[in-house]
């Protein structure tokens, strides 16, 4: 075997390495926003006014610009939802969460977390908003995500509980807060 041949199969070994374990972030980025859904008890979906499906807890695609400001968009499928940040090795995905005062009630509100983690082995490293509140967890054991949906909640929680009057001196978990919509 020549040396270039040796450098192929390395190579091959390298690529499908590397293929497995995006398709691994694709497929954990998935489970952990139903694990969310699943937590909280959140419904399906619900029907806009113009009688279009839409998600309760939605994948959002993010991208950040080169002056570090987020945006996000509806992905158009799950494996779409998930964006590599090569700089430290990070996968950035966005989870919507729709809130509205009962099923099939308008106004209708959403709430976007910034989400970014990598997998080592069984091990996540995730961190959750603008100000990257980390945490760690076993990806075979569910129970072990509960400390991130619960500070997730709590912040939430917390901007709920918010004045009208109140402004957030930042957005301290990704979240977009946008007016109540009445035709959501």
């Amino acid at each position: 075997m020549s040396i270039f041949d040796d450098l192929r199969a390395q190579f091959t070994q390298w690529h499908g390495a590397h293929a497995a374990y995006d398709r691994d972030s694709a497929v954990f980025a998935l489970r952990f926003l139903n694990n969310f859904k699943a937590y909280i008890q959140a419904p399906d979906s619900y029907k806009d006014m113009g009688g279009n499906t839409h998600w309760y807890v939605q994948p959002m695609s993010v991208r950040c610009d080169n002056d570090g400001k987020y945006t996000f968009k509806e992905a158009d499928c799950p494996s779409d939802a998930i964006e590599r940040c090569t700089e430290d090795g990070f996968w950035e995905t966005g989870i919507k969460l729709t809130i509205d005062r009962a099923d099939n009630t308008f106004p209708k509100s959403y709430f976007t977390y910034l989400v970014r983690f990598r997998l080592r082995d069984t091990k996540c490293e995730i961190e959750v908003g603008f100000d990257k509140e980390g945490f760690s967890f076993d990806t075979s054991d569910i129970k072990t995500q509960c400390l991130v949906f619960d500070y997730m909640i709590d912040v939430l929680k917390r901007v709920l509980a918010m004045r009208p009057s109140e402004v957030p001196q930042k957005e301290p978990i990704g979240f977009r807060l946008p007016r109540p919509e009445n035709n959501a």
